[in-house]
Protein backbone atom coordinates (compact mmCIF):
# COMPACT_ATOMS: atom_id res chain seq x y z
CA UNK A 1 0.00 0.00 0.00
CA UNK A 2 2.18 2.89 1.20
CA UNK A 3 0.02 5.59 -0.36
CA UNK A 4 -0.84 8.48 1.99
CA UNK A 5 -4.55 8.10 1.43
CA UNK A 6 -5.79 9.08 4.85
CA UNK A 7 -4.28 12.12 6.54
CA UNK A 8 -7.24 12.68 8.86
CA UNK A 9 -5.21 12.31 12.04
CA UNK A 10 -4.76 14.96 14.72
CA UNK A 11 -1.32 15.65 13.22
CA UNK A 12 -2.89 16.42 9.86
CA UNK A 13 -5.27 18.91 11.49
CA UNK A 14 -2.34 20.47 13.33
CA UNK A 15 -0.46 20.74 10.01
CA UNK A 16 -3.39 22.56 8.41
CA UNK A 17 -3.45 25.04 11.30
CA UNK A 18 0.30 25.52 10.92
CA UNK A 19 -0.22 26.22 7.21
CA UNK A 20 -2.83 28.87 8.04
CA UNK A 21 -0.43 30.47 10.54
CA UNK A 22 2.49 30.35 8.11
CA UNK A 23 0.39 31.97 5.39
CA UNK A 24 -0.15 34.96 7.67
CA UNK A 25 3.60 35.16 8.42
CA UNK A 26 4.22 35.14 4.66
CA UNK A 27 1.80 38.11 4.44
CA UNK A 28 -0.80 36.02 2.60
CA UNK A 29 -4.48 35.89 3.49
CA UNK A 30 -6.44 32.71 4.12
CA UNK A 31 -9.63 33.35 2.18
CA UNK A 32 -11.46 30.22 3.26
CA UNK A 33 -11.03 26.91 5.04
CA UNK A 34 -12.82 23.83 3.75
CA UNK A 35 -13.95 21.31 6.34
CA UNK A 36 -15.80 18.04 6.51
CA UNK A 37 -16.52 15.61 9.33
CA UNK A 38 -12.78 14.91 9.65
CA UNK A 39 -11.82 18.58 10.02
CA UNK A 40 -9.99 21.00 7.73
CA UNK A 41 -8.98 19.39 4.44
CA UNK A 42 -8.09 22.45 2.35
CA UNK A 43 -7.37 26.17 2.69
CA UNK A 44 -7.76 28.76 -0.03
CA UNK A 45 -4.86 31.20 0.19
CA UNK A 46 -4.66 34.57 -1.58
CA UNK A 47 -1.19 34.83 -3.12
CA UNK A 48 -1.44 38.37 -4.57
CA UNK A 49 -1.62 36.86 -8.07
CA UNK A 50 -4.55 34.52 -7.61
CA UNK A 51 -5.88 32.18 -4.93
CA UNK A 52 -4.39 28.73 -4.44
CA UNK A 53 -6.30 25.76 -2.96
CA UNK A 54 -3.71 24.28 -0.58
CA UNK A 55 -3.43 20.99 1.27
CA UNK A 56 -0.81 19.40 3.53
CA UNK A 57 0.27 15.79 3.07
CA UNK A 58 2.18 13.70 5.55
CA UNK A 59 5.00 12.87 3.15
CA UNK A 60 6.03 12.76 -0.50
CA UNK A 61 4.91 9.63 -2.29
CA UNK A 62 7.20 8.66 -5.19
CA UNK A 63 7.95 12.33 -6.03
CA UNK A 64 4.29 13.02 -6.67
CA UNK A 65 1.75 15.43 -5.34
CA UNK A 66 -1.50 13.80 -4.27
CA UNK A 67 -4.69 15.88 -4.06
CA UNK A 68 -8.19 14.88 -2.94
CA UNK A 69 -10.32 14.57 -6.06
CA UNK A 70 -12.95 16.92 -4.61
CA UNK A 71 -10.31 19.67 -4.23
CA UNK A 72 -9.03 19.11 -7.78
CA UNK A 73 -12.56 19.37 -9.16
CA UNK A 74 -13.33 22.57 -7.25
CA UNK A 75 -10.09 24.30 -8.31
CA UNK A 76 -10.38 23.08 -11.91
CA UNK A 77 -13.96 24.40 -12.16
CA UNK A 78 -12.47 27.86 -11.51
CA UNK A 79 -9.41 27.22 -13.75
CA UNK A 80 -7.45 27.91 -10.59
CA UNK A 81 -4.35 26.68 -8.84
CA UNK A 82 -3.58 23.87 -6.42
CA UNK A 83 -0.87 23.91 -3.78
CA UNK A 84 0.65 21.17 -1.68
CA UNK A 85 2.96 21.25 1.32
CA UNK A 86 4.52 18.31 3.10
CA UNK A 87 4.38 18.11 6.87
CA UNK A 88 8.12 17.48 7.13
CA UNK A 89 8.45 21.25 6.70
CA UNK A 90 5.64 23.63 5.84
CA UNK A 91 7.96 26.14 4.21
CA UNK A 92 7.90 28.21 1.03
CA UNK A 93 10.60 25.99 -0.47
CA UNK A 94 8.77 22.78 0.46
CA UNK A 95 5.49 23.53 -1.26
CA UNK A 96 4.44 23.29 -4.90
CA UNK A 97 1.85 25.06 -7.04
CA UNK A 98 0.08 23.40 -9.98
CA UNK A 99 -2.48 24.42 -12.56
CA UNK A 100 -5.66 22.64 -11.46
CA UNK A 101 -6.55 21.92 -15.09
CA UNK A 102 -3.22 20.12 -15.54
CA UNK A 103 -3.80 18.00 -12.43
CA UNK A 104 -7.36 17.28 -13.57
CA UNK A 105 -6.28 16.24 -17.09
CA UNK A 106 -2.82 14.71 -16.53
CA UNK A 107 -3.16 13.33 -13.00
CA UNK A 108 -3.85 9.69 -12.21
CA UNK A 109 -6.70 8.76 -9.88
CA UNK A 110 -5.70 6.63 -6.93
CA UNK A 111 -8.49 4.88 -5.07
CA UNK A 112 -8.13 3.89 -1.43
CA UNK A 113 -10.15 0.75 -0.93
CA UNK A 114 -12.93 -0.80 -2.90
CA UNK A 115 -15.66 1.74 -2.28
CA UNK A 116 -16.23 4.80 -4.41
CA UNK A 117 -16.23 7.18 -1.43
CA UNK A 118 -15.03 10.51 -2.83
CA UNK A 119 -12.93 11.10 0.30
CA UNK A 120 -10.78 8.12 -0.65
CA UNK A 121 -10.10 9.13 -4.24
CA UNK A 122 -6.92 11.11 -4.79
CA UNK A 123 -5.35 12.49 -7.93
CA UNK A 124 -1.58 12.00 -8.21
CA UNK A 125 0.74 14.05 -10.41
CA UNK A 126 4.52 14.29 -10.68
CA UNK A 127 6.08 17.21 -8.82
CA UNK A 128 7.76 18.25 -12.08
CA UNK A 129 4.40 19.60 -13.29
CA UNK A 130 4.44 22.19 -10.49
CA UNK A 131 6.63 25.05 -9.39
CA UNK A 132 8.02 25.76 -5.93
CA UNK A 133 5.48 27.75 -3.89
CA UNK A 134 8.06 30.37 -2.86
CA UNK A 135 9.10 30.90 -6.49
CA UNK A 136 5.46 31.32 -7.49
CA UNK A 137 4.53 33.92 -4.85
CA UNK A 138 7.65 35.97 -5.61
CA UNK A 139 6.96 35.93 -9.35
CA UNK A 140 10.10 33.96 -10.29
CA UNK A 141 8.13 31.05 -11.78
CA UNK A 142 4.58 30.26 -12.79
CA UNK A 143 2.93 26.91 -13.44
CA UNK A 144 1.44 28.23 -16.69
Amino acid sequence: MGHPLDDSSAKSQSDMRILCHRASTWDLDVLRTFTDERGIFCVKIDTRYEPVYCIVKGYRYQDRASFPRKVVRRAASEHGLLGIFFSDGILLGNGYVFLADTVFNEGVENRGGSDMDDQKIWVDIELDYGVVFGDYITGRETPY
